[in-house]
């Protein structure tokens, strides 16, 4: 193949397909588990379906009501292209539409991703690229997301049930809701709800501070439980340290569900 047909397949754009919340987070843990970006992950489910290989059932519910976010991905071009013509064919509303099918099939273990198609180097590099584009960082992998450790040593001794009740999905109540679980990561939480709100002054959107609440409810159910919490950050260090492929994947499952529990309290 000609370098430049090569680079031109190989072309990668930023895109916010809008998806479920809860299928985006477990279609990422498990890329994570695969050191992975979701983005390559539905790059490959995007191919595969323009292929003619995956197909995606239907919907019976309207995919487009509320729950979801816009999620910022690196995509490939070709993939994305392709599979936007036989989604038209198809009558299926949007490529965000088939994206969340898509993963949902993928989540649901009906279809493999082949995970392992790009090198573990090149893996790594663009799942940090991703991140860095992110509206959203991971709960508990950068500052944001993690508890001090006076706040550990607090908790460590609390009962399983949860610290504090979840609080109204506002980001007044979560910002009251974060400060009584660890006030250390305040001036995070107020740094990103104004990057939020700049972003959405800037772009003539509301998606940044959706975004913005969608995270930081999550961090608040998972860091409201001790356990859960610790466990959380148990299966996150596998998923980034382990060899195993297997018991990252399975470490990136557990992950998933995790944040299911948290999401829907």
């Amino acid at each position: 193949m000609p370098p430049r047909e090569k680079r031109a397949t190989l072309a990668r754009t930023t895109r916010r397909p809008y998806v479920d919340d809860a299928t985006w987070d477990s279609a990422d843990a498990i890329a994570a588990g695969d050191a992975l970006p979701v983005g390559h992950l539905l790059t490959v489910l995007l191919d595969r379906y323009a292929a003619g290989v995956v197909d995606v059932p239907l919907p019976e519910e309207d995919v487009r009501a509320g729950g979801r976010s816009g999620r910022l991905a690196a995509i490939g071009d070709a993939a994305w292209t392709h599979a936007d013509e036989r989604r038209e064919r198809e009558g299926i509303q949007s490529m965000s539409v088939l994206c969340e099918l898509l993963l949902r099939e993928a989540v649901a273990g009906h279809v493999s991703a082949g995970l392992d198609a790009a090198p573990r180097a090149q893996q790594t590099t663009e799942r940090r690229e991703e991140s860095a584009g992110a509206a959203t960082p991971s709960l508990f992998h950068s500052a944001a997301g993690d508890l001090t450790e006076s706040a550990m040593t607090e908790h460590a001794t609390e009962p399983t049930g949860p610290l504090i009740p979840m609080p109204e999905k506002t980001p007044a109540a979560l910002r009251v809701a974060v400060g009584r679980l660890d006030p250390g990561v305040l001036a995070t939480f107020d740094q990103q709800w104004d990057e939020a709100m700049r972003q959405a002054r800037d772009e003539y959107t509301l998606t940044p501070p959706r975004a913005f609440v969608e995270h930081w409810w999550s961090w608040v159910g998972v860091a409201s439980y001790p356990q859960r919490l610790a466990r959380f950050r148990e299966c996150e260090r596998i998923v980034s340290e382990s060899e195993d492929r297997a018991e990252r994947r399975a470490a990136a499952s557990e992950l998933a569900s995790i944040l299911a529990e948290a999401v829907a309290a």
